[in-house]
């Protein structure tokens, strides 16, 4: 045998094992990384998605709970799924639950190695070692990412990884089918359609952007397939027309249909429009590539709420700079785009992947955890080309790409370290996102967890003098107080003049619902049902609170709760049916029912119980747990008259 191929052959070998060596022991190192963050704890949504586990005890309990979701339009239903079999855990020890979250991001890093050799291989056909490597580098960099480190941290963000996931898996059904021989249509039939098909329909009921795949796959099919590949049969071409474009002009066509809605009816509790929304967009865009490119400790954080918006093109001027910026690198990418087709389709599935989140649906204007899967398109675009450069300068990107690599599991091994140390990690929340509402909410209740009064009411305090027209944290600070506190009168009297005229928040008549109850009074003694009674007529003087259908009736259950704890029956009986009669549901059918009860109101009682039949007939989606409910009720009358 010639030398020449000797070397080659050698040369291959020592490759494949250099890489299989590399790849294991990054993965050895990316799930021990991530382990260094458990415990973990629970966040801000865990809690109204999973508070419903503890009920779980049989097959019935199970499917009510997986069928009760209401965090997207489907209920994400295969996501809530998978919390099932951890329901003894909740809430005790999130460390059960993140463990699966890092679990499936080992195997979604496994997909996604498996997706970028696969469009490697489409483009380099005859080399075996350049897409290992770019799949190799795309996965790494990619799973060690800091800035999707949020995503596994935060039990409840299961549900964006696990769409990810089918995502990738249908990505890499595919980008394979088309790698296989062609003679072998059946295999290639099932990963074309079977894999378009089926994990769409799994990544949708996991989250709603999961219909995104789609749209995803067609920018692999127009951007990316080389000619030669694409020897479809009519059958096919009919099928994937089917699978690919229907879908994707479902998702247009959904997200133009929400557009008036959004612009006439945007979510009061969002301190934005859908016109600052969408201006935003470009500068949040921006601020995500920069944090995937060149991520920083401060930038990992749950607690990105209550960000200023754009309020004009140069208000702030960034908003300019940032569109200008998409425009000149879109231009630009597709001017290269028959010299270097990876920059076109990294930047075009990036803005795909954000086509949901990153438009007019009334969601908060950024989260770290929204680039799971669009970060693929950047990474890729990135090792591709840092891989192509090295066939010219082997040693030079070899060091670079790994000092680069290296770079991101340091800040990674930051994040997972000090993940649990909440006071200190509080305090830096705190410190670099000062418009943050939940930031110094987390740092307060770790506070109080080590029984410092004085810190914890001190950060409340302050995130309420910079967010002086938030009325959660006006209230919030009504709730934390020293036994023996003389300005706790004038700090009543504060509170209540601030939340007259404060402008509608979506947590303020829940927090004081909440605090109505006299279980919530602990945190402060000094907080009674006189005081909590006076809160509640400040917002319900307050128009932007009256005219909410959902809060004043929240604020109206809170003012019977409080009248009732006082002894002011019959004033409290009153405003609990006014509660129902602004805004019909179960929970305000149940404390006005057993208000009655307690009174032996018996008959007002059952007339009021037939006053809920009657709105149970209106229903349509949840009119059979209307008539369970209708029935507990009754037995609850029944058994109190016996």
């Amino acid at each position: 045998m010639p030398t020449a191929k000797i070397e080659k052959l050698h040369f291959r070998g020592a490759s494949n094992t250099a890489a299989f060596i590399v790849g294991l022991t990054a993965y050895i190192l990316l799930i021990y990384l991530y382990h260094l963050a458990l415990p973990g704890y629970f966040l801000f949504d865990d809690a109204p998605n999973l508070d419903n586990l503890p009920l779980i005890d049989d097959f019935r309990t199970a499917f009510a709970f997986i069928s009760s979701g209401d965090a997207g339009p489907l209920g994400r239903p295969l996501s809530l799924a998978t919390f099932v079999p951890q329901a003894a855990h909740w809430p005790e020890n999130p460390s059960a639950f993140l463990a699966i979250n890092i679990l499936i991001h080992g195997i979604v890093t496994l997909l996604v190695f498996s997706l970028a050799l696969g469009l490697a291989k489409l483009r380099h056909t005859n080399n075996s070692i350049l897409p290992l490597w770019i799949g190799l580098g795309v996965s790494i960099l990619w799973s060690y990412s800091p800035f999707l480190a949020t995503t596994h941290l935060m039990p409840i963000q299961r549900m964006t990884s696990l769409a990810g996931l089918f995502i990738f898996m249908g990505l890499n059904a595919f980008v394979w089918a088309h790698l296989i021989d062609p003679w072998k249509t059946r295999w290639r039939a099932i990963l074309l359609f079977g894999g378009l098909s089926f994990c769409t329909g799994l990544a949708v009921f996991s989250k709603e952007n999961g219909a995104l795949l789609p749209l995803l796959t067609l920018i692999v099919w127009f951007f990316w397939l080389p000619e030669n590949v694409r020897s479809y049969s009519i059958i096919e071409k009919w099928v994937l027309g089917a699978l690919m474009f229907v879908p994707s002009l479902l998702v247009v066509l959904y997200l133009l249909y929400r557009l008036p809605a959004n612009w006439n009816e945007y979510s009061a509790s969002l301190h934005f429009t859908p016109a600052e929304r969408l201006l935003t967009q470009p500068t949040i865009l921006l601020e995500y590539l920069r944090n995937l490119l060149l991520p920083n400790l401060s930038s990992i954080t749950p607690f990105t709420d209550r960000l200023p918006p754009s309020q004009g093109w140069l208000n702030p001027p960034i908003t300019a700079i940032s569109i200008i910026f998409w425009f000149l690198a879109f231009a630009g990418a597709f001017w290269l785009r028959r010299a270097t087709p990876v920059l076109f389709f990294g930047l075009i599935f990036f803005f795909i992947g954000h086509l949901l989140e990153s438009t007019w649906i009334s969601l908060e204007l950024f989260f770290a955890h929204r680039n799971y899967v669009p970060a693929f398109g950047v990474y890729f675009a990135v090792i591709y080309l840092l891989i192509e450069i090295g066939r010219t300068y082997p040693r030079l990107i070899s060091v670079g790409a790994g000092l680069y690599i290296a770079l991101f599991a340091i800040i990674l091994s930051q994040v997972s370290t000090s993940w649990n140390d909440k006071r200190v990690i509080g305090e830096f929340w705190v410190e670099h996102n000062p418009y943050s509402e939940r930031a110094p909410q987390f740092l307060a209740l770790s506070y109080l967890e080590h029984g410092d009064i004085i810190a914890a009411r001190s950060v409340i305090s302050e995130a309420s003098e910079r967010l002086p027209n938030n009325a959660t944290l006006q209230l919030q600070r009504t709730t934390i107080c020293l036994e023996a506190d003389e300005r706790f009168p004038s700090l009543i009297d504060e509170v209540e003049k601030e939340l007259s005229d404060a402008p509608f928040h979506g947590m303020a008549a829940k927090e004081l619902f909440r605090f109505s109850s006299t279980a919530n009074l602990k945190a402060c003694p000094l907080l009674d049902h006189n005081e909590l009674l006076r809160l509640s007529e400040a917002l319900l003087q307050n128009p932007a609170y009256l005219d909410n259908p959902q809060a004043s009736s929240l604020l109206y259950m809170a003012k019977a709760r409080n009248l009732f704890a006082l002894g002011h029956h019959d004033e409290a009986i009153i405003n609990f049916k006014k509660s129902y009669n602004i805004y019909p549901n179960l929970h305000s059918a149940w404390l006005t029912t057993e208000a009655l009860i307690g009174t032996k109101e018996w008959l007002d009682a059952r007339q009021f119980i037939e006053t809920v039949r009657h709105e149970a007939e209106t229903r349509r989606d949840d009119k059979k747990t209307w008539e369970k409910n209708l029935e507990s009720l009754e037995r609850e009358l029944q058994r109190s008259i016996n």
